[in-house]
């Protein structure tokens, strides 16, 4: 019987370490989730930031590229549309997709 209450004293003063041992393990893996969550947020507005740079350079170079495709016989363009009205019409361009008129 003495050794039996001994093994409970045991496992008392245990499970008692155990329960004060719980809030510092939870107050570390609050902090470590805190951090991590700090990390994300900043990691995800660098990567919103740069695919806003991103979407700007993409129009950018979409406008270019339209603007070579387009040229020939573009309104938009007028030196290459008064450049298309001088030439006889013998030598200008078919009407196709290049030369969208």
């Amino acid at each position: 019987m003495n050794q039996w209450n001994n093994l409970q004293d045991r496992l008392n003063e245990g499970g008692f370490t155990t329960a004060a041992l719980k809030p510092k393990q939870e107050e570390r893996l609050q902090e470590k989730l805190e951090a991590a969550n700090l990390r994300f947020q900043e990691l995800y507005w660098n990567v919103r930031d740069e695919l806003g740079y991103l979407e700007v350079m993409r129009h950018q170079l979409a406008e270019v590229l339209y603007k070579q495709a387009v040229c020939p016989a573009s309104r938009s363009h007028p030196i290459c549309w008064a450049r298309q009205r001088a030439m006889p019409s013998s030598s200008k361009p078919r009407k196709g997709i290049w030369n969208g008129y």
